[in-house]
């Protein structure tokens, strides 16, 4: 199956479309949601490994090209051309100049951060929350190899097409050209004993949970980073992203203010009354002043969203009045009636 397929994808997705297919897969095939399923985990990282692959640019140039022959199996790209062969192509071209330059092999830096999304509700917008929550495809250090890749008693070999060195240096008339060496892709070492439980990566998948503090005064669409909670490899810590949304609501943001439609019965409407309202405070009692008319607003001051992370001064929430007509009986309805007929004198 090819990478396309493993993500439910075509070869016209946009970098939008692969970035929703990752997710709604991932959250599909991860381990902790398939605990009876032995398959689970090694087409969990299958689909990462093709988004890896579709969601870079270059590499999912290359992979339209030459298939997965392209790329070895931590999913870094083989040099698919002679650098050394003559400028018979634009792509051989293109993979010289980059090399001496530095292009391509030195922007093959692996990505730490983590970018996700986090629904939070609207009074966890007010308050701030502590969430739990497992980070899809989060690497860490393998610790069996101490993130080394390497059996234990075992050690890498010098790679013999580059002698250690990382890269193939030739001269090409009056020009040098150095391009990184594709047998160890520029380690300098072969592993020829690679470790068993993370197969010679160094990395393994976190599946534990993470508590996180998600502070309050955020809006729909920010995003918070939290330092440290992404990819933990190469010695090195990622930061992880967390983009905000917002539960279904019937409740209607606006700034730092809230909109909410309450219900009052027409003769309540006539009379003026006062009535509960439900709130993020608790309920409160609003007075509804005698002829209020449908849609009309009143002010709850205090009672809306805080103005920042750092100033908890809040906003309003606003009623906004919606009519209900009561069955009435008879004797009522002839009551209501004299009460029409005393307006109109």
């Amino acid at each position: 199956m090819d990478y396309y397929s493993l993500l439910g994808v075509d070869k016209s997705a946009t970098q939008s479309d692969l970035k929703k297919a990752y997710r709604k897969r991932a959250k599909e095939l991860h381990p902790d949601r398939n605990p009876d399923d032995a398959n689970a985990e090694s087409r969990f990282k299958a689909t990462s490994e093709a988004y890896n692959i579709l969601s870079d640019p270059e590499k999912r140039k290359l992979y339209d090209q030459y298939g997965k022959d392209a790329f070895d199996g931590k999913g870094q790209a083989k040099h698919t051309s002679n650098p050394f062969g003559g400028f018979d192509n634009f792509g051989g071209f293109s993979d010289i100049f980059e090399s001496f330059f530095g292009g391509s092999a030195r922007r093959q830096q692996q990505n730490l951060d983590i970018y996700e999304e986090i629904t939070l509700t609207l009074g966890e917008l007010i308050t701030g929350a502590k969430r739990k929550i497992r980070i899809p495809g989060r690497q860490v250090e393998c610790s069996p190899c101490h993130g080394k890749g390497t059996s234990p008693g075992t050690k890498p070999t010098i790679c013999p097409d580059c002698h250690g060195h990382g890269s193939i240096t030739a001269n090409r008339g009056f020009m040098t050209f150095t391009q990184t060496c594709s047998t160890c892709q520029g380690a300098g070492s072969i592993n020829k004993y690679p470790c068993q439980i993370c197969n010679g990566a160094g990395a393994t998948i976190d599946n534990s949970e993470k508590t996180i503090d998600i502070p309050y005064g955020l809006r729909p669409g920010n995003t918070i980073r939290i330092e440290g909670g992404g990819h933990a490899v190469l010695g090195s810590l990622g930061s992880l992203y967390l983009k905000i949304l917002v539960a279904p609501s019937n409740i209607q943001i606006v700034g730092n203010d809230l909109l909410k439609e309450v219900e009052i019965c027409c003769l309540d409407a006539c009379a003026g009354a006062t009535i509960p309202v439900k709130t993020f405070d608790g309920v409160k009692k609003v007075k509804v002043p005698p002829g209020v008319q449908p849609g009309t607003k009143i002010k709850m001051s205090g009672l809306g969203l805080p103005r920042s992370p750092t100033n908890f001064e809040r906003g309003s929430m606003y009623i906004v009045v919606s009519l209900t007509v009561p069955y009435l009986n008879e004797e009522s309805r002839n009551q209501l009636k004299a009460i029409k007929e005393s307006t109109k004198k």
